[in-house]
């Protein structure tokens, strides 16, 4: 009787599983629509994939094969789930490195970004949040800056002040796209008040981290091989 038991809930798992796979192998597939030259595809194994056409707007980005990839699940008979990885794993982009120095004049406090390639339309915020004072943000799209030092921000006898380092996309035409407005990278102390020379390096920070596309959305199968998203009808080819 007990081995009746146990074997009864392995087999009604074995059965939901075998269901599951059955449910998403229908589904899967590589779906177009004439709206644009981008495709879904759909695999097998619950992961999905947004092949990017090659361009956004009249950039060519032909080093970045997809604009979106993640899993997706189906949550009713002809609905299913979207989520990018963005949302269950940590990202290269965010990976920073820092260095912190005392050079040039002590009279500023020198900011000094490195990115993986020249390509990086950005706007940088810094928010220095010093003791007894209210906090100041700086902003610029250059990847080096001076800041004239005062009182309130570094002269401390241990540390220096909080620093938030955020980076937003420069939405100005340069190019066209669906994706994350800004880019929380950093918050923290300087460890020394004699530091004057910051060094952040983002050695994976590049053109398709930028565009990546996030998503946590459903699609709607209007007929087993098409579905609705974004307005628009994809087919399976």
């Amino acid at each position: 009787m007990k081995y009746i038991q146990i074997i009864l809930p392995l087999l009604l798992i074995s059965c939901q599983s075998s269901s599951e796979i059955e449910r998403l192998g229908s589904k899967a597939g590589v779906y177009e629509t004439n709206e644009t030259t981008k495709t879904i595809e759909l695999l097998a194994d619950s992961t999905y994939i947004i092949h990017n056409s090659g361009y956004f707007g009249h950039m060519p980005v032909e080093e970045c094969a997809y604009l979106s990839k993640g899993k997706w699940k189906q949550v009713d008979k002809n609905v299913a789930l979207l989520l990018s990885e963005n949302y269950y794993m940590t990202e290269d982009g965010y990976k920073y490195e820092l260095k912190e120095e005392r050079k040039l004049s002590d009279d500023s406090v020198y900011i000094e970004i490195k990115f993986p390639t020249d390509f990086h339309p950005v706007t940088l915020y810094f928010t220095f949040e010093p003791y007894r004072s209210s906090s100041r943000t700086y902003t610029t799209r250059d990847t080096f800056i001076r800041i004239p030092k005062v009182k309130e921000h570094w002269e401390y006898q241990y540390s220096g002040p909080t620093i938030q380092f955020e980076i937003r996309p420069t939405l100005d035409g340069e190019f066209n796209y669906v994706a994350r407005t800004y880019f929380e990278i950093f918050t923290l102390d300087i460890k020394s008040s004699k530091t004057n020379y910051i060094t952040i390096n983002l050695p994976f920070f590049d053109r398709c981290f930028i565009t990546f596309m996030p998503l946590e959305q459903f699609i709607y199968f209007s007929k087993p091989n098409e579905f609705q998203w974004y307005g628009e009808t994809w087919k399976k080819k």
